[in-house]
């Protein structure tokens, strides 16, 4: 956790999972090709309910960094549940 996830306030340089995100980003959706490996997945297999604006690879890609990678960050570096000798979750 503490060399892969990284706690929050890490710098840039030293992150580990956002910049592999960010090449798989580059792979699946190349500037100037058209229709991309990621346009063509959404296509066919994209969802059809919602805010489909939001599924949209990019989108999801710096969602991953932006919001879940942070939250998992807060949680797992500063809550007692996370843990092994922290008191057990709550059921």
């Amino acid at each position: 956790m503490d060399t892969i996830l990284m706690p929050a306030g890490t710098p840039a340089g030293s992150q580990v999972l956002e910049p592999l995100i960010r090449r798989y980003e580059s792979a699946l959706n190349p500037a100037g090709f058209s229709p991309t490996d990621a346009a063509l997945d959404n296509a066919a297999w994209g969802p059809t309910w919602g805010n489909t604006s939001l599924s949209q690879f990019p989108n999801d890609a710096e969602r991953l960094i932006s919001v879940f990678l942070a939250g998992r960050r807060t949680f797992l570096f500063n809550s007692p549940y996370a843990s092994s000798t922290g008191p057990p979750p709550p059921a």
